[in-house]
């Protein structure tokens, strides 16, 4: 992985445990407005097949389905549509989560400074970007946690994986998600980096 550049800033949202990011989002935060065609819109629902069964080493995931009503509920002034929060468990043991965000059509993720203004508002503290099979990451840490987002044509993913004694390879489980989803183009085309000869 390939840091490409860092950013900092001193008042973010910050989320831990099981929380979910960004449901506070609000359509000041990307310049846009609430209007009523977007608060009525058909919800976009998340794809399908998020994640393997199983990520190495050792780990097992599954969603945990109670967070679905926490999108749903978000409100209309919320830019999420839709959500799913996935656990990932090592044996017993809740080892991380990916939350899998759906954005309303007026934010365009596409768009470098709305895709900044919602990693600002998500991510704890300063950031850098990582380049991990062509697609840019930002990744962030806690004393606790490490954190790594990144986006679609219409959503956004979070990786939230805790510090243990274990060690587990962060980036190692990173690489394998982004690398199952765009084998099975489960979440379209990601936002990619340019990539040079």
């Amino acid at each position: 992985m390939t840091v490409l550049q860092a950013k900092g800033r001193s008042h973010r949202a910050r989320w831990s445990g099981l929380a979910l990011a960004g449901l506070a989002l609000a359509a000041s935060a990307c310049g846009g407005s609430a209007s009523a065609n977007s608060a009525n819109a058909r919800p976009i629902a998340v794809p399908a097949n998020v994640l393997p069964a199983q990520l190495d080493p050792g780990l097992t995931t599954a969603e945990y389905t109670a967070a679905r009503q926490k999108f749903i509920s978000a409100g209309a002034q919320s830019l999420v549509s839709r959500g799913e929060l996935w656990q990932i468990r090592q044996g017993k043991v809740l080892a991380g989560a990916l939350q899998v965000s759906t954005l309303k059509p007026t934010v365009n993720p596409t768009d470098n400074s709305e895709r900044t203004t919602i990693l600002t508002q998500v991510l704890p503290g300063a950031y850098e970007t990582i380049q991990v099979d062509h697609v840019a990451v930002a990744a962030a840490q806690t004393a606790s946690e490490v954190f790594y987002m990144w986006f679609g044509p219409h959503l956004f993913e979070v990786l939230q994986i805790k510090k243990s004694d274990a060690g587990l390879p962060y980036e190692g489980i990173l690489a394998q998600i982004i690398q199952y989803q765009r084998s099975n183009n489960s979440l379209g085309i990601l936002v990619t980096t340019t990539t040079t000869a």
